[in-house]
C-alpha cells in the first residue's frame, strides 16, 4: 500500500555530476547546508562589490553560478557528450582589465565542477597544488585531477564585468574550438523519436506564423513563457508518476503538469529541439544570502537549480521557465532567526575548515599549537600574579576570590542562557514546514477562528509533528543536515523489522511524500486521508510502545 511512489536511491549531493535523472536535484532542495561562499571584488580598488547587484547588472534575476552541461537525452536521463571531454588549462591572471574577481570557498559536493558566475576568463585554485581546465564545447570549469576534492577548498575566479555583446559564455579561443563547437552542434538537436507528443506540441505553440519568419528569439521566448507564465503547471517537489510508460518528460507536459526545476528545464530543451533550436540542460546554482556577520554571499543545497541555453542569432541565451513558485519554495526555508543562523554557519565554518578539514599536522601548526602557547602564557602571567600577592594581607586576597568566583558564575550562566537559546529556536520558533512554531500553536487552539486556511495547514503540519513525536520517543532525531526524506530513509531501516509486522515497513517514505505534497506541492489533503494517516500513526506507535 504504501510503494505508489518510487523510492529514490541516497546519495551525497546529486544533480552535478557526468548523468543526472530527473528528480535527482528534489533530493537536495529540502536541504539548507551551505555550498559556496561567495565574494565579488573590484580588482582595482578592492572594494567588494554587492553579489546581486552585479548578477543584476549582467541580467540575470538573481546570481546565476553555471555547473553542468549536459546534452545527450535518453528517457528521463540527461548526460555529457564525449565531446565534453576536450578541455584546456584556463589562464590563471585575467586576459582584460574590465573584470570583477570572484573569491568562492566551496565545500566538498562530489563533484570536480567549479561553480561561478559566467562569462568567467580566468581561474586560479588557492591551494597551488592542482589547477583548472575549461571545456572547449561548453566552457563548463573543473578542476585538475580524476577525483572529486573531499575537504572544503577555495578558488577566485574573473568575470566580466559587463556581457559584451550579449555573450553569456565565455567562448573558449581558437580555430580548433570553433571546429569542436560545429563538429558537436548536431547534438544540441537531438530529440528522442518517441517524444512525438512533445514536438507536435512545440510546434503548436511557436506557430507557422514564428516558423515561416525564422525567429528564434521569439519562437524560444514562447516556449519560455508556456512553462512558466500559462498557469498550466505548477512547481512542486512531488516525485510522483502518473504514466510509467511514456518519457518522464511527455508525462509531466500532458499527465502531471506539476514538477520541479529539472522537469521544466528538461522540457523546454527538448521543445526547442522540436523546433530546430539547438539547447542544452545546465544544473547548478540560483540564488543566495548575505551573511550578516561575515557579509559573505551564502550560496546553500535548497539553491539548487536547472535551467536552459539555447543557441539563438549565434550566441548562447538564458532561458529559465520555472514558475515564480520556486522562488517562494526557496525562501519559505529560510531560518526564523537570520542572524543567529548566520552566526551558527560561521563557526560550523570555522569547525570544518580549521580542525575537520585539515590534517592533523596543519591542526598542530595552526590550531593546537598555538592554543597550547597562549594557555602556558596565560598560566605563567596567572602564577607571577599570585606569587605578587602572596604578601597581601588575607583581606584582600578574600576579595579577589569572591570577584573571581562571581565572573565565573557569570560566564556559567551567559554558556547556558546561549544553550538555552539555540534550543528554543531549534525546537519552537521554526517548524518543518516553514512557518513559525507560534502560528501552528495559535492554529491549534483558535483554529475555526482563524480561519479555513490556517486550520487546514495546522492539520496537515500535525501528522508530521506526530511521526517526529513518536520517533524522538525512540531515540531517533533527525538530523539538522537531514532532508525530511533521508530522515525517513534511516527510519525505514533502522526499524524495518518492527514495523514489518503490523504491515508498516515502507511507511515512513510513503508519510513523508504525503508531506512533500503538501509542503511543496500545494496538495490540501481530504479529512479520510487524514483520518487514514493519523491510524497508521496509531499502528507505528502501537508497533513501537506495544506496552502501551
Amino acid at each position: 500500500v504504501f510503494r505508489d511512489r518510487p523510492t529514490p536511491a541516497l546519495t551525497a549531493l546529486t544533480g552535478f555530476t557526468s548523468e543526472v535523472r530527473l528528480g535527482d536535484i528534489g533530493e537536495i532542495l529540502e536541504s539548507t547546508e551551505p555550498v559556496l561562499e561567495v565574494r565579488v571584488v573590484d580588482p582595482v580598488t578592492g572594494k567588494d562589490l554587492d553579489v546581486e547587484a552585479y548578477a543584476a547588472s549582467l541580467g540575470y534575476e538573481e546570481p546565476l553560478f553555471r555547473g553542468a552541461v549536459l546534452a545527450a537525452y535518453d528517457d528521463g536521463r540527461w548526460s555529457v557528450t564525449a565531446a565534453e571531454q576536450a578541455v584546456m588549462t584556463i589562464a590563471t591572471r585575467p586576459p582584460v582589465r574590465d573584470v570583477v574577481r570572484q573569491e568562492i570557498r566551496m565545500n566538498p559536493i562530489g563533484t570536480r565542477i567549479l561553480f561561478v558566475m559566467h562569462p568567467t576568463v580566468a581561474c586560479r585554485l588557492e591551494d597551488g597544488l592542482s589547477g583548472a581546465n575549461v571545456s572547449v564545447i561548453s566552457s563548463t570549469l573543473r578542476r585538475d585531477g580524476s577525483r572529486a576534492p573531499k575537504t572544503p577548498f577555495r578558488y577566485t575566479a574573473y568575470s566580466l564585468r559587463n556581457l559584451r555583446d550579449g555573450i553569456y559564455v565565455y567562448e573558449v579561443p581558437g580555430r580548433r574550438a570553433a571546429m569542436l563547437r560545429r563538429a558537436h552542434f548536431p547534438r544540441y538537436l537531438d530529440l528522442p523519436d518517441n517524444l512525438q507528443r512533445l514536438r507536435a506540441l512545440a510546434e503548436r505553440i511557436v506557430g507557422e506564423e514564428l516558423k515561416q519568419t525564422g525567429d528564434q528569439l521569439a519562437a524560444a521566448k514562447r516556449l519560455e513563457a508556456y512553462l512558466r507564465d500559462s498557469g498550466e503547471f505548477g512547481y512542486s517537489l512531488n516525485l510522483s508518476i502518473k504514466d510509467s510508460t511514456i518519457d518522464p518528460v511527455e508525462d509531466f507536459l500532458f499527465n502531471r503538469k506539476q514538477g520541479h526545476c529539472e522537469y521544466f528545464a528538461s522540457a523546454l530543451a527538448l521543445m526547442l529541439r522540436a523546433v530546430e533550436i539547438p539547447s542544452r540542460f545546465i544544473s547548478g546554482f540560483k540564488g543566495g544570502t548575505q551573511n550578516t556577520i561575515t557579509g559573505r554571499f551564502v550560496v546553500e543545497q535548497r539553491h539548487a537549480h536547472a535551467w536552459v541555453e539555447a543557441y539563438v542569432d549565434g550566441k548562447w541565451i538564458i532561458l529559465d521557465p520555472t514558475p515564480y513558485a520556486r522562488t517562494l519554495s526557496v525562501q519559505s526555508m529560510e531560518p526564523a532567526l537570520p542572524s543567529w543562523n548566520d552566526l551558527t554557519r560561521l563557526l560550523r565554518s570555522f569547525w570544518i575548515s580549521n580542525v575537520v578539514g585539515v590534517s592533523f599536522q596543519q591542526q598542530q601548526r595552526s590550531l593546537y599549537r598555538p592554543l597550547r602557547e597562549r594557555a602556558i602564557r596565560l598560566w605563567e602571567s596567572l602564577r607571577d600574579t599570585i606569587d605578587s600577592m602572596a604578601d597581601t594581607t588575607a583581606s584582600t586576597r578574600s576579595s579577589l576570590w569572591h570577584r573571581a568566583v562571581r565572573w565565573l558564575v557569570v560566564a556559567v550562566l551567559v554558556l547556558l542562557a546561549l544553550s538555552v537559546v539555540d534550543w528554543t529556536v531549534r525546537r519552537y520558533l521554526r517548524s518543518e514546514t516553514g512557518f513559525p512554531n507560534i502560528l501552528i500553536l495559535l492554529a491549534r487552539l483558535f483554529g475555526k477562528r482563524l480561519g479555513g486556511d490556517l486550520a487546514c495547514e495546522r492539520t496537515t503540519v500535525a501528522f508530521y509533528e506526530r511521526f517526529q513525536t513518536i520517533l524522538e520517543a525512540c531515540g531517533m532525531r533527525r538530523e539538522p543536515n537531514q532532508t525530511p526524506r533521508e530522515f525517513a530513509h534511516r527510519v525505514q531501516t533502522h526499524l524495518r523489522n518492527q514495523l514489518a509486522e503490523p504491515g508498516l515497513a515502507d511507511f515512513p517514505v510513503w508519510l513523508v511524500d504525503r508531506f512533500y505534497e503538501v509542503r511543496f506541492g500545494a496538495a490540501r489533503l481530504r479529512p479520510e486521508e487524514i483520518a487514514e494517516i493519523e491510524n497508521y500513526l496509531d499502528g507505528m506507535e502501537r508497533a513501537l510502545f506495544p506496552a502501551h
